[in-house]
């Protein structure tokens, strides 16, 4: 039996687009504004962190649309992540 569920329109696509808004490009961009450029909480660090955390959101999607995007937004995320870490010297400069 198939496991995902096909649904024009309905909640599991609303709760699949809520989570692939956090993951990608678009997502790391959204958390990155949170970061306080006074120094304050949170810091970059603490939105590395947070990042990661998103990527666990890829494990809830359900509808077959969403399955198929999260590989895409993953790989974005990831190689983004990895950049950052070597030019931050794994993030202790960031």
């Amino acid at each position: 039996m198939d496991d995902t569920i096909s649904d024009r329109g309905g909640i599991a696509s609303t709760v699949d687009a809520d989570a692939l808004d956090w993951l990608g490009a678009i997502g790391v961009a959204r958390m990155m504004e949170l970061v306080d450029p006074n120094g304050g909480a949170p810091t970059g660090p603490d939105v590395i962190e947070y990042i990661k955390g998103n990527m666990k959101a890829a494990d809830k999607l359900v509808t077959q649309a969403g399955q198929a995007q999260v590989a895409s937004r993953l790989a974005e995320q990831k190689a983004y992540l990895d950049a950052l870490a070597r030019e931050t010297d794994g993030f202790k400069n960031f």
